[in-house]
């Protein structure tokens, strides 16, 4: 299911929270990666993940995690 792009799921979005997340994703304003895109960061490492514990992936029955870097849900 396609994420909406919504204000509401961007205040509920984890990505912020999220260890993989860096100052550049930061500084960026970049999040909501399950219905947008990969980072446009370089050099970012696989922190860990928590897609599963969010709220809009679990709304919108997703599958996967790292969006960040593998792309938006299908």
């Amino acid at each position: 299911m396609v994420v909406e792009a919504s204000t509401a799921n961007r205040a509920r979005c984890l990505c912020p929270h999220c260890p993989t997340y860096d100052e550049c994703m930061t500084l960026e304003e970049e999040a909501l990666y399950c219905g947008s895109s990969v980072t446009m960061c370089e050099d970012v490492g696989r922190e860990g993940c928590v897609c599963g514990r969010c709220d809009v992936h679990g709304e919108y029955d997703l599958m996967g995690t790292y969006y960040c870097f593998e792309g938006p849900a299908e």
